[in-house]
């Protein structure tokens, strides 16, 4: 929440260091949380970012994460073949949201885009703090 509405630096892409830093703690936090897309959101928003260089870049961070995730998934002995149809209908339903998602980015203004994007992920932390504290 302190990242989206607190006191914002003026706008610049974060380094190299930063991102692996940024990437590396929303990964480590993701164990705790179980939803580590609000936090990279929170970060990528940080730049400063276009509402599509924003939108690509959290896409290609959550889909390298999903994606490490599903190595060592796999390296521990996690059978994903039992899941296939789940995992079809996730990717599948995935595309279809994309698909209609970039749509709607073509259509909306950037301010109005800014604003929802910090009101969606504004209750998407709360929700995350709420379900963290009751799950204490």
């Amino acid at each position: 929440l302190l990242m989206v509405w607190g006191l914002k630096p003026s706008p610049r892409e974060m380094s190299r260091p930063g991102r692996i830093i940024a990437g590396a703690l929303t990964t480590f936090l993701s164990m705790f949380v179980g939803a580590s897309g609000p936090m990279v959101a929170s970060v990528v928003y940080r730049n400063g970012y276009n509402k599509m260089t924003h939108t690509s870049t959290f896409a290609n961070c959550m889909t390298f994460q999903h994606s490490l995730k599903a190595v060592v998934f796999t390296m521990v002995g996690f059978s994903f073949w039992q899941w296939l149809p789940l995992v079809v209908a996730m990717i599948v339903s995935g595309a279809i949201g994309t698909w209609l998602g970039l749509k709607l980015l073509n259509r909306i203004p950037a301010d109005k885009f800014k604003l929802a994007f910090k009101l969606i992920l504004s209750v998407l932390a709360v929700r995350l703090l709420y379900q963290g504290i009751m799950n204490l």
